[in-house]
């Protein structure tokens, strides 16, 4: 059809050839729906590619708000841990308990150091502190422990728990007695130097005793006692303490510039 109207067009240029001009005037009345049927089969195809396009377009527009809400809450969380840690940090100012004794601050940069043994941190700050193996580092809840190694960024914290790590200690009281840690998430343990006829009740606290021959000055707060029991073999009392400093939590020490008496 298309052809034949190519055809009679061409041929009839001359309007004043009555069959011709007639047959080409039918042609463009059959052809006229042609054409508007053409136009309107190819708008579904038309309105598909613009829809196309528009898709694509929110498409990205939604991966840019997507890209500007992830941003955003980076932002405010990275804000929200920045506090938090500046709050930390300020927990450790001023302890009362550690007035008279030079120290310095520093933060926690790893927890278990090995994954075989989760009784030790690593602190950002060493030797070029002034740090020191054996040196004390608190919290401003207590002893968490001491200096174990020392490099000249870095340093190891043994912390308290470790069933290896003994410190003197004196009950409220006045009496002086024998602890030592007895493993993460568990009680410390007085287990040497209570006889069984001392009166010792829950929540008595326990410091550091700071003896000649202690390795820790006095009263570096340890703990409580929650629980008191005999030991018949020992003819001794052994006590739990709950630790007054929460080692969950530890973000930020103290290191006592402090040594042992030689």
């Amino acid at each position: 059809m298309v052809l034949l109207s190519i055809t009679v067009l061409t041929l009839g240029t001359n309007e004043d050839t009555p069959v011709l001009g007639t047959v080409r005037g039918a042609v463009i009345d059959v052809l006229g729906p042609v054409g508007r049927g053409f136009k309107s089969a190819t708008k579904p195809v038309r309105n598909w590619w613009g829809g196309v396009s528009d898709y694509e377009r929110l498409e990205i527009e939604n991966q840019r708000l997507r890209d500007e809400v992830d941003r955003l809450e980076a932002k405010q969380q990275a804000n929200s841990t920045a506090a938090e840690d500046l709050a930390r940090l300020k927990e450790q100012e001023g302890i009362p308990f550690i007035a008279e004794i030079p120290s310095k601050l520093a933060q926690v940069s790893t927890g278990t150091v090995s994954n075989f043994d989760n009784n030790t941190i690593m602190i950002d700050r060493g030797a070029s502190s002034g740090f020191k193996v054996g040196m004390p580092v608190v919290t401003n809840g207590g002893l968490i422990g001491r200096l174990s190694t020392v490099t000249d960024e870095r340093a190891v914290v043994r912390l308290i728990t470790d069933p290896d790590f003994a410190v003197s200690v004196k009950l409220e009281g006045g009496y002086y007695a024998q602890g030592h840690g007895n493993g993460a998430d568990r009680p410390f343990l007085v287990d040497q130097g209570v006889p069984l006829d001392v009166e010792i009740e829950k929540g008595q606290r326990v410091a550091t005793s700071g003896i000649a021959t202690a390795l820790f000055p006095m009263n570096l707060p340890v703990g409580t006692v929650t629980k008191v029991s005999a030991s018949q073999s020992d003819l001794t009392q052994v006590l739990e303490v709950e630790l007054a400093a929460d080692l969950d939590r530890v973000s930020a020490v103290r290191v006592l510039l402090w040594e042992p008496p030689a």
